[in-house]
């Protein structure tokens, strides 16, 4: 069995709710494919998580969490009820 391969690609976390995220990304993916995202939350510190690519848009990318922990679903939590209500795009 040949390891998996990984790499590290850089990126701007837009939003976050407690299903899932949006991140600017320098790397193309396409929708399906799983990543490892790796991000810090403002008083939680930083998590990993796994989560599948659902939607794209040129270089955004909107990702849905798949099979988090207890602690890291609690972390996503408390920080989604700390931020202010998203009203959407200001364009």
């Amino acid at each position: 069995m040949v390891p998996p391969t990984y790499e590290v690609v850089p990126g701007l976390t837009m939003e976050i709710s407690e299903a899932g995220f949006s991140a600017m990304l320098s790397q193309t993916f396409e929708v399906g494919d799983v990543v490892e995202a790796s991000f810090r939350l403002p008083n939680e510190g930083r998590i990993k998580v796994d989560a599948v690519v659902r939607g794209k848009n040129l270089f955004r990318y909107g990702f849905e969490f798949v099979s988090l922990s207890a602690e890291t679903r609690q972390q996503i939590s408390n920080t989604c009820e700390s931020l202010p209500e998203y009203k959407g795009d200001r364009y």
